[in-house]
């Protein structure tokens, strides 16, 4: 037997592969637009990881009557399981959507939807217009932000009429409540 002899370590080969997989993904996600959303309002984990530790805002939306956006509105399916993109024949949008409505179990709590844009002739929308809110929550540390954002915020849903609520933590559960 011949021994063989590459130039290529295997953690090099691996670090290329990696770089060439990197690289489809930034490719596929220029034909993409995803924002999320939650069914809840109250988890506490949500407020303490998306909401800069209580001091940011929840903004609800009623999606039921948008005829433009609700078909591009997705669950998200939980599932211990990894969704596999075979990047060996390339990226689909289709296999791309897919991956990106799929997350691990342990993220159940958060009751996810997406909402999935895609390119279409050429042209991906760098905004997408949503319904006007139908309430802003503060979160239980809002008032720690500073007063100029405070009150531009403040400007923005008097103007347009927005219920506002004020989240707080319940003193007997470990619990938020409006």
């Amino acid at each position: 037997t011949k021994n063989i002899k590459t130039s290529v370590t295997p953690e090099e080969q691996k670090a290329e592969i990696q770089k060439e997989i990197a690289k489809e993904i930034k490719e596929a996600n220029k034909n993409f637009r995803i924002c999320c959303f939650s069914e809840k309002n109250d988890s506490l984990l949500m407020w303490s990881h998306y909401a800069a530790e209580h001091k940011g805002v929840c903004i609800e939306y009623d999606f039921s009557k948008e005829q433009y956006i609700r078909p591009f509105l997705h669950p998200i399916y939980y599932n211990d399981k990894i969704f596999k993109i075979n990047t060996f024949k390339g990226f689909t949008p289709f296999s791309h959507i897919a991956a990106s409505l799929n997350k691990c179990q342990d993220w159940a709590y958060e009751a996810e939807w997406r909402l999935v844009i895609l390119k279409r002739n050429n042209i991906i929308p760098e905004k997408i217009a949503v319904p006007k809110p139908i309430g802003i929550y503060l979160g239980t540390r809002f008032n720690q932000n500073p007063k100029r954002m405070k009150l531009k915020l403040m400007k923005v849903i008097k103007e347009l009429n927005i219920p506002i609520y004020n989240m707080e933590k319940d003193s007997t559960e470990y619990k938020l409540t409006k």
